[in-house]
């Protein structure tokens, strides 16, 4: 078997004062001709093996069974409704709603991915429901891509409202109290290649419904430090607690501030030294300072 010929380039770069050789960098343009001529060469070498190998199409036959056997989600409550996402071969799960938990099946659907893209590249990779049941935010991904637009949906009506947010990343949206508003994790648009380059510094915020993506609420930003993820959990209606980590770091820092009070500065938990933590397996909240 001959492997197919790759081109090595002299592409080095220099982190933290060394250089760094990366001559396959070109790879990463998925998009180019070169990478495409080089994959079809690489399946036009496998291909050949792969249909030699006798249990293939009993793997074929068994891998296909599974993907497509029924499955049921675990069903969540909102607002008096139930909610869970139903498999029955698709592709993609859809999500369906209904009035009970045992209606759920054959209840109706609210949102189904295999609709969203004729070649099914199209995922929802995070979808929560408001408290009062009324709205759904769902998070966009093409391509299998880290980036999702954030569209919302009317539950009873069961079409898009004209909210739309793009470039966000990681953070599922978290619902505030009154159910009109949540946060999310944001980047400023991409300037080359979305995919390869650098992301810069993100930020938390905030998006009330109606309003246009850009007039929305910076909750926590921090650019000098791009490697800084914030998030959120709905405690309570009266408490916001925020968790802060940097990159692969050890451990989180904890803030709160009442929601009644969003032009507050933060409150500051003192962080409790990861050794402590792990001899003391005990749950506890750190304490914090100044009072709310």
């Amino acid at each position: 078997m001959r492997y197919p010929e790759v081109r090595r380039s002299e592409t080095v770069e220099t982190i933290h004062g060394e250089a760094i050789a990366d001559p396959y960098r070109w790879l990463e343009d998925g998009d180019s001709e070169e990478t495409a001529a080089f994959i079809a060469a690489q399946n036009a070498a496998a291909e050949p093996v792969l249909a030699a190998l006798p249990a293939r199409d009993a793997f074929r036959a068994r891998t296909t069974a599974l993907l497509r056997a029924p499955s049921r989600g675990c069903p969540w409550l909102r607002g008096g409704r139930a909610f869970a996402w139903h498999s029955d071969g698709q592709n993609q799960p859809v999500l369906v709603t209904a009035d009970t938990v045992d209606g759920l099946e054959g209840g109706r659907v609210l949102l189904d991915p295999n609709a969203l893209s004729d070649d099914g590249t199209v995922a929802v990779t995070v979808a929560t429901v408001s408290p009062d049941g009324a709205l759904l935010a769902y998070g966009l991904a093409d391509g299998g891509s880290d980036w999702r637009t954030i569209r919302v949906r009317d539950v009873a009506s069961g079409e898009d409202l004209a909210d739309e947010i793009p470039w966000t990343k990681w953070n599922a949206p978290v619902w505030l109290p009154g159910a009109r508003s949540f946060t999310y994790w944001r980047y400023d648009a991409p300037t080359g290649a979305a995919l390869t380059d650098e992301m810069g510094a993100g930020r938390l915020m905030a998006h009330a419904i109606g309003d246009d993506a850009a007039d929305d609420h910076v909750l926590c930003s921090r650019p000098e430090e791009p490697r800084l993820f914030a998030r959120n959990w709905p405690r309570d209606d009266e408490w916001f607690v925020l968790s802060t980590d940097t990159g692969a770091s050890s451990g989180n820092d904890l803030a709160v501030r009442r929601h009644d009070q969003p032009d507050a500065p933060f409150l500051q938990a003192r962080r409790r030294p990861r050794a402590r933590a792990q001899r003391d397996r005990r749950p506890r909240w750190p304490p914090v300072r100044g009072h709310g």
